[in-house]
């Protein structure tokens, strides 16, 4: 069982992503692309209290490669896409205990391994877009570290984490994804 499974609600992802691709998507049907992104989501606690953090906030820089293809050989409008990530997320719990008292659980950098498969329309008139959909499932571990507490801002002491270090964390997703094509 994952952390954000066990102890967190589910939550939306906002990310960018600047992607190249190595042939012109308006008159070729397939195309590797590679590129990078950042992705940015802040998750509640279903329980309130935990000393993990009642708001898990991650932050993720990672590189993505893959390919698209479309079935159509003339100019190519709906493409299917699959792509590998390398993903280093960073991640935090805040807890606000009230009376000007709040922890902050620090967690090691963490990587994962994601794979992503979607489909997508490209429109290459005037104002040219993409918007595609896809679902993605990734493979990662968190590594907790230790547990600070403040009282009015000022840091008073840290504690160490017992019991499970380590924990298994398995993200699958859906994403909407828009996209503004630029020639360069």
């Amino acid at each position: 069982m994952c952390i954000r499974d066990r102890f967190y609600s589910g939550a939306a992802v906002f990310g960018l992503r600047s992607l190249y691709t190595f042939n012109d998507i308006k008159v070729d049907n397939s195309s590797f692309f590679a590129g990078v992104l950042y992705e940015h989501s802040e998750m509640k606690a279903s329980t309130k209290g935990i000393i993990l953090g009642n708001d898990f906030i991650t932050n993720t820089v990672g590189f993505s490669f893959g390919y698209k293809r479309s079935a159509e050989e003339q100019f190519p409008k709906i493409f299917l896409s699959i792509s590998l990530e390398y993903l280093m997320s960073f991640n935090y719990g805040y807890t606000d205990f009230g009376a000007n008292v709040n922890s902050i659980s620090k967690y090691n950098t963490q990587s994962i391994f994601r794979a992503r498969a979607g489909i997508e329309y490209f429109n290459p008139e005037s104002i040219p877009f993409i918007i595609g959909f896809s679902v993605t499932a990734g493979y990662g571990t968190i590594k907790r570290d230790r547990i600070e507490f403040y009282e009015n801002d000022i840091y008073q002491d840290s504690l160490y984490p017992t019991g499970d270090i380590v924990l298994p964390d398995l993200i699958l997703g859906l994403s909407i994804d828009f996209s503004y094509p630029i020639s360069l």
